[in-house]
């Protein structure tokens, strides 16, 4: 079982823990976590606990890194695939396709710029 060394501890503002457990709250799997400061650590807002690496009743075995991502983003990409998709259904020319995945790919960009970037996304 991996133990909360620097070589394997997260350092994402934000992740979403897959495998984790911690004494006395149980399983950590699927919570959402953020970065804290000074000692490296998460904070749990949803069980309103720190997860500090120095916790010996600690095990983080399996994360992801996350990004905060504007919701209209998110929204807007959501929007263009539909678009896409009911294109298909509807038999859209090629042509048509590709202009609704081109705008697919340009807020898809957008949104990795926002997150590269910590600013507004921009197509």
């Amino acid at each position: 079982m991996p133990t909360n060394t620097p070589q394997h501890w997260p350092s994402a503002p934000i992740i979403r823990i897959r495998r984790g457990h911690m004494l006395p709250c149980g399983d950590l799997s699927g919570r959402i976590a953020y970065r804290e400061t000074p000692e490296p650590g998460y904070y749990v807002p949803d069980l309103d606990v720190g997860l500090w690496q120095s916790n010996t009743d600690l095990r983080l075995e399996e994360w992801e890194d996350m990004v905060a991502v504007p919701k209209r983003i998110v929204d807007e990409l959501g929007r263009r695939v539909a678009a896409h998709d009911d294109g298909y259904t509807r038999h859209e020319p090629v042509d048509g396709l590709y202009g609704l995945k081109d705008q697919i790919v340009n807020t898809a960009r957008g949104v990795v710029r926002q997150a590269d970037a910590g600013g507004e996304a921009t197509e």
